[in-house]
Protein backbone atom coordinates (compact mmCIF):
# COMPACT_ATOMS: atom_id res chain seq x y z
CA UNK A 1 0.00 0.00 0.00
CA UNK A 2 1.57 3.34 -1.03
CA UNK A 3 2.28 5.81 1.72
CA UNK A 4 1.65 9.53 1.92
CA UNK A 5 5.11 10.52 0.69
CA UNK A 6 4.89 8.35 -2.42
CA UNK A 7 1.41 9.62 -3.26
CA UNK A 8 2.49 13.23 -2.70
CA UNK A 9 5.39 12.66 -5.09
CA UNK A 10 2.96 11.26 -7.66
CA UNK A 11 0.73 14.33 -7.25
CA UNK A 12 3.75 16.51 -7.91
CA UNK A 13 4.61 14.48 -11.01
CA UNK A 14 1.02 14.91 -12.23
CA UNK A 15 1.35 18.66 -11.76
CA UNK A 16 4.53 18.74 -13.83
CA UNK A 17 2.95 16.66 -16.62
CA UNK A 18 -0.30 18.67 -16.76
CA UNK A 19 -2.46 15.84 -15.45
CA UNK A 20 -4.56 17.84 -13.02
CA UNK A 21 -7.40 15.30 -12.91
CA UNK A 22 -5.01 12.54 -11.91
CA UNK A 23 -3.54 14.81 -9.25
CA UNK A 24 -7.00 15.40 -7.78
CA UNK A 25 -7.73 11.67 -7.89
CA UNK A 26 -4.55 10.89 -6.00
CA UNK A 27 -5.34 13.55 -3.42
CA UNK A 28 -8.79 12.07 -2.93
CA UNK A 29 -7.15 8.65 -2.65
CA UNK A 30 -5.07 9.91 0.26
CA UNK A 31 -8.23 10.88 2.07
CA UNK A 32 -9.99 7.58 1.25
CA UNK A 33 -7.06 5.61 2.61
CA UNK A 34 -7.18 7.81 5.70
CA UNK A 35 -3.63 8.94 5.15
CA UNK A 36 -2.78 12.42 6.32
CA UNK A 37 -3.10 15.04 3.62
CA UNK A 38 -0.22 17.50 3.79
CA UNK A 39 0.34 21.07 2.76
CA UNK A 40 2.81 19.74 0.19
CA UNK A 41 0.31 17.39 -1.46
CA UNK A 42 -2.41 20.06 -1.51
CA UNK A 43 -0.01 22.65 -2.91
CA UNK A 44 1.02 20.30 -5.72
CA UNK A 45 -2.65 19.65 -6.57
CA UNK A 46 -3.38 23.40 -6.54
CA UNK A 47 -0.41 23.95 -8.85
CA UNK A 48 -1.73 21.27 -11.19
CA UNK A 49 -5.09 23.05 -11.32
CA UNK A 50 -3.37 26.37 -11.90
CA UNK A 51 -1.44 25.04 -14.88
CA UNK A 52 -4.68 23.66 -16.32
CA UNK A 53 -6.41 27.02 -15.76
CA UNK A 54 -8.91 25.48 -13.33
CA UNK A 55 -9.12 28.45 -10.98
CA UNK A 56 -12.36 27.39 -9.29
CA UNK A 57 -10.88 24.00 -8.41
CA UNK A 58 -7.66 25.62 -7.18
CA UNK A 59 -9.66 27.86 -4.84
CA UNK A 60 -11.76 24.91 -3.66
CA UNK A 61 -8.58 23.05 -2.75
CA UNK A 62 -7.32 26.08 -0.85
CA UNK A 63 -10.57 26.10 1.12
CA UNK A 64 -10.22 22.35 1.71
CA UNK A 65 -6.83 23.05 3.25
CA UNK A 66 -8.46 25.44 5.71
CA UNK A 67 -11.09 22.83 6.58
CA UNK A 68 -8.32 20.31 7.23
CA UNK A 69 -6.52 22.89 9.39
CA UNK A 70 -3.53 22.86 7.05
CA UNK A 71 -1.69 26.17 6.86
CA UNK A 72 -1.45 27.45 3.30
CA UNK A 73 2.08 27.81 2.03
CA UNK A 74 3.49 30.50 -0.19
CA UNK A 75 3.42 27.88 -2.97
CA UNK A 76 -0.29 27.09 -2.52
CA UNK A 77 -1.29 30.75 -2.26
CA UNK A 78 0.84 31.75 -5.26
CA UNK A 79 -0.53 28.92 -7.39
CA UNK A 80 -4.12 29.79 -6.45
CA UNK A 81 -3.46 33.46 -7.19
CA UNK A 82 -1.93 32.58 -10.55
CA UNK A 83 -4.96 30.42 -11.36
CA UNK A 84 -7.21 33.40 -10.56
CA UNK A 85 -5.09 35.60 -12.81
CA UNK A 86 -5.46 33.14 -15.68
CA UNK A 87 -9.21 33.07 -15.03
CA UNK A 88 -9.28 36.89 -15.00
CA UNK A 89 -10.50 36.93 -11.39
CA UNK A 90 -8.25 39.75 -10.23
CA UNK A 91 -10.38 40.62 -7.17
CA UNK A 92 -9.88 37.12 -5.80
CA UNK A 93 -6.19 37.25 -6.67
CA UNK A 94 -5.76 40.46 -4.66
CA UNK A 95 -7.55 38.91 -1.69
CA UNK A 96 -5.18 35.92 -1.79
CA UNK A 97 -2.10 38.13 -1.84
CA UNK A 98 -3.39 39.95 1.22
CA UNK A 99 -3.24 36.61 3.10
CA UNK A 100 0.51 36.26 2.46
Amino acid sequence: QPDRIIISSCISACEKSSRWQHALGLLKGLQKQRLAVSTISCSAAISACEKAQRWTRALALLQDMQSLKLPPSVVSLSAAASACEKGQKWETEIALFQQV
